[in-house]
C-alpha cells in the first residue's frame, strides 16, 4: 500500500478542557500530542501535516525538550511551515493563525501545505 497524505488537526481551543489538552500527560507519561503524533507517523501517512494553534506552535518550537518520548526536533522554517522530525518519522508543522474560525480553517491550512502531486495522490 502506498503512503497517503494526512492532516493531524491539533489547533482546537480546548475551551471545555480548561487548558491546552494536547499537552496533558497520559498515564504512560507521554503527552496527548505525542501519542497522536506517534500513531499517525507509524501509519501509512506521508507526508503528515500537523496543524496547530499559534499558542501550541510556540510551545512546540521553543520547548522541544518537553517532548521526551518522541525526541521532537523542529527544523528550518519554510514560507508557510516548519519541518519536524522525531523518533517515528517527520512531517510539516503549520501554524493556523485563524484557528478561532473553526476546524475548516485548519483543514484548509493543512491542504495548502500539500504539493500538487501530493494532492493528486502521487
Amino acid at each position: 500500500m502506498e503512503p497517503v497524505p494526512g492532516i493531524l488537526l491539533s489547533s482546537g481551543r480546548s475551551t471545555r478542557f480548561g487548558s491546552e489538552k494536547l499537552l496533558a500527560s497520559l498515564p504512560s507519561g507521554e503527552m496527548l500530542f505525542e501519542r497522536a503524533l506517534g500513531i499517525h507517523l507509524q501509519s501509512q501517512i506521508l507526508p503528515l501535516i500537523v496543524v496547530v494553534s499559534p499558542s501550541l506552535g510556540k510551545i512546540i518550537r521553543q520547548k522541544t525538550e518537553i517532548f521526551a518520548f518522541s525526541q521532537l526536533k523542529i527544523g528550518k522554517r519554510c514560507d508557510t511551515w516548519h519541518a519536524f522530525s522525531c523518533k517515528w518519522g517527520g512531517g510539516r508543522l503549520i501554524i493556523n493563525e485563524n484557528f478561532h474560525k473553526g476546524m475548516s480553517s485548519s483543514i484548509k491550512k493543512g491542504v495548502s501545505c500539500l504539493t500538487d502531486d501530493e494532492k493528486a495522490g502521487g
